[in-house]
């Protein structure tokens, strides 16, 4: 799943799983457990602190993130899971999103194309265009210039 309608429930799911086999919140996944609760905006905020040397801090804004959804005994360690699930939820659905387009692109073998892209992870998250960009580059036959429009 790719949209922004799902990847933070993917991330919710994951997280959940994690603290009903104790890994994760003491095994308490009460508050995760809701559908719903933990929105896709929550991954890039996550992914954002992560990058801006958020674990150095103690991850304030991932713990504030996850005291609104209810979240308690959390510890350092769950808020580097959750950066790390958050981080390879994204990744996964930035290679899907390549893998797709460099297959349409090199079937069409055109020097030059354009692909139009939008959405909100394509818009809003904070490497989402540049994991896209740098997996079909790797992904396209040689001379295939793209460009996002």
């Amino acid at each position: 799943m790719i949209s922004g309608m799902y990847m933070g429930e993917l991330v919710r799911i994951v997280i959940e799983k994690l603290a009903r086999k104790g890994v994760m919140f003491k095994g308490d996944a009460t508050a995760i457990s809701k559908a719903g609760c933990f929105a896709t905006k929550h991954v890039s905020e996550v992914e954002t602190e992560l990058e801006e040397g958020g674990k150095e801090k103690s991850f304030p804004k991932t713990r504030e993130i996850l005291r609104e959804i209810g979240v308690r005994n959390i510890t350092d360690e769950d808020c580097l899971h959750v950066a790390y699930i958050s981080a390879s939820v994204s990744t996964r659905a930035a290679y899907l999103t390549a893998a797709a387009i460099a297959e349409v692109l090199n079937h069409m073998k055109r020097p030059f194309v354009t692909v139009g892209v939008d959405g909100s992870v394509y818009r809003f998250h904070p490497f989402f265009k540049r994991l896209l960009d740098e997996k079909i580059t790797a992904l396209i036959d040689s001379g295939v210039k793209v460009t996002f429009g």
